[in-house]
């Protein structure tokens, strides 16, 4: 549920320095193999088992910290991944699916109410665990709605297009981004500078560098 602060994993709200993205490599050919930060993710099958049961417990919006606040978010997380980490694709399908039965359930609660709000899944692909169901009402509505930079045409990974409830919604893919100041972004590897990016400007006025470390997929839910 929302907390302090705004839902996570923004990709344009530089009021803070995001941090490097962990290193996550999967293997196509074993959905439960995954190292994350070079590090081997031990029992796999019995974390396989917990996530199972942990998915079938639904989530709900908080009525009166939306009323309040004019948002709300469920963010993943996804032990022992961190919250910037990439579980193997079986495990993404399952919490997929998760943030999806969520979302219907949030819309089937909040339109009644809200009609015009904005309600989305962001699908995370590196930092799989920011992934979350986000609401936003009144003023906070259009804030949401243009938080992440200009759509790109990339298309959803296939890998959830065949998931229920997808279809149902409009998909647009925006830039995941990491946020240095210009002396943090010197002292960045090869790896990570030669990625894409570009300067901009926090919220006090003073530059920063902007790189881009994947992408991130808003479901929306369409609004009358």
């Amino acid at each position: 549920m929302g907390g302090e602060g705004e839902a996570a994993g923004n990709g344009q709200m530089y009021s803070g320095l995001a941090r490097n993205s962990l290193l996550a490599i999967f293997d196509p050919g074993n959905y439960l193999l995954l190292t994350v930060s070079k590090k081997r993710v031990r029992g796999l099958r019995r974390h396989w088992r917990r996530h199972q049961q942990r998915a079938t417990v639904p989530t709900a919006p908080d009525l009166a910290y939306l009323a309040e606040y004019n948002y709300d978010y469920d963010q993943l997380g996804l032990a022992p991944w961190t919250v910037h980490g990439r579980p193997p694709l079986a495990f993404r399908r399952l919490w997929a699916t998760r943030l999806l039965t969520d979302l219907q359930q949030w819309r089937e609660q909040l339109v009644p109410l809200y009609p015009d709000l904005y309600l989305a899944i962001w699908l995370y692909d590196i930092r799989f665990g920011l992934s979350q169901v986000v609401t936003a009402i009144e003023e906070r509505r259009l804030y949401y709605a243009h938080c992440f930079k200009e759509a790109q045409p990339i298309p959803l990974p296939i890998e959830y297009q065949d998931l229920p409830g997808v279809a149902d919604l409009t998909w647009t893919a925006h830039a995941e981004v990491d946020v240095f100041t210009p002396d943090e972004f010197a002292e960045l590897g090869k790896w990570d500078s030669r990625r894409n990016h570009w300067r901009a400007k926090f919220t006090d006025g003073n530059d920063c560098l902007v790189v881009q470390v994947g992408w991130v997929w808003v479901g929306r839910v369409p609004t009358t």
